[in-house]
């Protein structure tokens, strides 16, 4: 392919250019349709307003300021100049003057002010492109642990709402969403305001930014800083299925083909949309094997399948579908996940499913998420290790470790006491005044 490409522009080259037309302006495209000629024009404007202005100047004379203005040529070329510039200079005519003098001055001047403001504006217009041109080829978004949103669908303003629930109620208490879309980020702002009106008071340290650009381009990904995102969302941005998935493979596939220096590392949670069943073995290859350097981790979401079957759930079962659509969202009761280390004793002791399934008060333990997968219901004697998460349903994140820590702590033990000083001074209890009762140690006989 190369060898003939080359041989095209070659023979394009050592071609003869005789007999064909070449492209040049016209005298309406160099002076209307450049902006050199833009500014062509107007210089020529003003050239011809101070001359005119200087002309008539000497036509009606000078009057009685023929001392501080003269009627001569270059004395009325100076002064239309200083009219046509400054239209302050007008203020040094005398009141005296005859009505045509001053006709002559405030025409002029104004006219002079006008092309120097419509000279001004291509200025300021020219300066605002260059910087506009500028922030859209160097801006970026510079952000750590934030979620990205990858595309702007019909689904992305209820996603966001989750999103903001979901951070809201977790142990952060908060965070940072990105969103990468082809609308216009002042749109997309609008959209989020007219949907969200209570965001700022609602979820005051979840924050939102938004970029205007393609989510399968590698330049647009840089922008949003996608490579120190601690979680990635692809939507599909078509109603088409098939045109969905191909999109949402696409951005996965600029996700891997970043620089090596902004590539992802396997911490980085990627939730592709998935449109189409067929669709899920071309993504778990793209994730590629988690024990390369390269490899994502890529999980495919169904949607239409989960809402299809939540909604078959609804019509068999009105209960259960009811409480599968208060547990999907995230107001209210929901599933939170705890890492186990973060409430397993320091001493090295041993808790199981069973210690903290029958002493959860305000929230309900589910399952397991382990290295080979979730275990939900697990027998009681399982043993909780570090690395697994705690599956629970509860308020928020906050409330579920509270209850793991309160769950996770060794019950005290209660020593049998018998009557008689003697007895007590055996077992080591001693009477508390005023307690209403006996203690040996922190238990209380």
């Amino acid at each position: 392919m190369s060898a003939t490409m080359q041989a095209f522009i070659n023979a394009d080259i050592s071609g003869s250019s005789a007999g064909r037309v070449r492209s040049k302006h016209n005298s309406y495209s160099l002076l209307l349709g450049t902006l050199a000629g833009n500014f062509l024009i107007i210089v020529l404007v003003g050239a011809v307003l101070v001359v005119s202005g200087a002309a008539a100047w000497m036509g009606v004379g000078c009057g009685i300021m023929c001392d501080d203005y003269p009627d001569d040529w270059w004395s009325s070329l100076w002064l239309s100049w200083g009219l046509f510039f400054d239209p302050g200079t007008q203020t040094g005519i005398s009141t005296m003057e005859s009505g045509d003098r001053q006709f002559i001055v405030i025409l002029f001047s104004f006219l002079g002010f006008v092309l120097n403001l419509i000279f001004l504006g291509l200025i300021v217009e020219s300066c605002r492109t260059l910087l506009d041109g500028w922030r859209q080829l160097y801006g970026r978004i510079v952000c750590n642990g934030h979620t990205l949103v990858l595309g702007w669908t019909d689904k992305t303003l209820f996603l966001l709402g989750e999103l903001a629930e979901m951070m809201t109620d977790s142990t952060a208490g908060g965070g940072t969403i990105v969103v990468l879309g082809e609308l216009d980020e002042i749109e997309m702002r609008m959209e989020v305001n007219v949907a969200f009106p209570q965001w700022r008071t609602k979820w005051r340290k979840v924050s939102i930014r938004f970029c205007n650009g393609k989510p399968y381009e590698v330049d647009d990904l840089a922008k949003v800083s996608v490579y120190s995102a601690a979680r990635v969302i692809v939507l599909g941005c078509s109603r088409l299925p098939r045109v969905a998935d191909s999109q949402m493979l696409t951005t996965i596939c600029a996700i891997k083909s970043m620089p090596e220096d902004q590539s992802l590392s396997v911490s980085t949670k990627i939730c592709a949309e998935l449109r189409q069943q067929q669709s899920l073995p071309v993504v778990l290859h793209l994730g590629g094997n988690p024990k390369r350097k390269n490899a994502l981790q890529i999980l495919p979401v169904g949607a239409k399948e989960a809402v299809n079957s939540i909604l078959v759930m609804s019509s068999l079962d009105s209960s259960a579908g009811t409480a599968l659509l208060d547990l999907m969202n995230f107001q209210g009761e929901q599933i939170e996940q705890v890492a186990s280390h973060e409430f397993l004793p320091a001493d090295g002791r041993v808790v199981t499913f069973g210690m903290l399934r029958t002493t959860f008060g305000k929230a309900l333990p589910l399952g397991l998420v382990r290295k080979d997968g979730i275990a939900l219901a697990p027998n009681d004697s399982v043993r909780i290790e570090a690395d697994d998460f705690l599956l629970v349903v509860a308020d928020d994140a906050i409330s579920a470790l509270r209850e793991a820590n309160r769950a996770a702590r060794p019950a005290p033990v209660t020593l049998p006491v018998q009557e008689g000083p003697d007895s007590l001074e055996a077992t080591g209890c001693h009477a508390t005044a005023g307690s209403g009762g006996r203690w040996c140690g922190r238990a209380r006989c």
